[in-house]
């Protein structure tokens, strides 16, 4: 049986999966998730244009078989029973119509989502317009937290001056810091569980004393965070089944 690894770009996210040729397959394509990874079974004649829009078909069934990823995604359509990650837990979405509303409006309260939409949007102007300002409201969110956890863990480290920090979109990292000292946010790191948003602020100002990813990095950060290394690979298992 021979093997490879392939990725597919489909709704908004990367779906890596190993694909496995057999020669006993001769017609179907089989796809099953182990343990968060992604199998294909496949004849060993199936083209990968095939395979690939396969696995795309099946986004959604995927994403269901992978709890880490369902943790922190944001739904494609925003209908009855959809949820909302924010700070490590998934909060249901409640809906009310009203006919005078000119814009959609999003309030966090009581451990849900009320979303007011515009009477009359059908499908998928309504599930577009949810989206875009439900990604203003993580932005905002992030933008009130992570200064304030930037200036609550700035002391551990000895810094006497507070770095700037912006709030962006990065899909690629959850967060950097550059040479000349700004920190940089992706406003999806307010949808992690605390100990792990706390870990995204302190790994990056340790990188104010060291920019790398050397020993004496390692050390300072172990210092400032005993359990730094716990974090780290509970976050690696969350970046890992995002792709992110």
């Amino acid at each position: 049986m021979a093997s490879s690894v392939r990725k597919v770009r489909t709704k908004g996210r990367t779906i890596e999966y190993e694909l496995r040729r057999s020669r006993r397959r001769t017609k179907n394509l089989a796809l099953t998730v182990e343990g968060g990874k992604v199998l294909v079974s496949a004849p060993m004649k199936a083209g990968v244009r095939v395979i690939d829009n396969f696995v795309r078909n099946n986004a959604d069934w995927i994403a269901k078989q992978r709890p880490e990823e369902q943790q922190l995604a944001i739904p494609e359509r925003f209908d009855e029973g959809a949820t909302l990650p924010y700070l490590g837990q998934r909060l249901p979405v409640e809906y009310d119509s009203v006919d005078d509303r000119r814009h959609v409006v999003v309030i966090h309260q009581d451990g849900k989502f009320a979303v007011t939409v515009p009477a009359g949007l059908g499908e998928p102007v309504k599930s577009e317009l949810i989206r875009v300002v439900v990604q203003d409201w993580y932005k905002d969110r992030a933008a009130e937290r992570l200064p304030a956890l930037v200036d609550r863990w700035l002391p551990r480290f000895g810094f006497a001056h507070k770095p700037p920090v912006k709030v962006g979109n990065q899909r690629r990292a959850w967060a950097n810091c550059s040479s000349d000292g700004v920190l940089r946010f992706s406003w999806r790191v307010v949808m992690l569980e605390e100990p792990l948003v706390e870990y995204v602020v302190a790994h990056e100002l340790a990188h104010l004393a060291h920019f790398n990813h050397s020993r004496d990095y390692w050390r300072l950060l172990t210092k400032v965070m005993p359990d730094q290394e716990s974090r780290r690979r509970r976050i690696r298992e969350v970046a890992q089944k995002l792709q992110f």
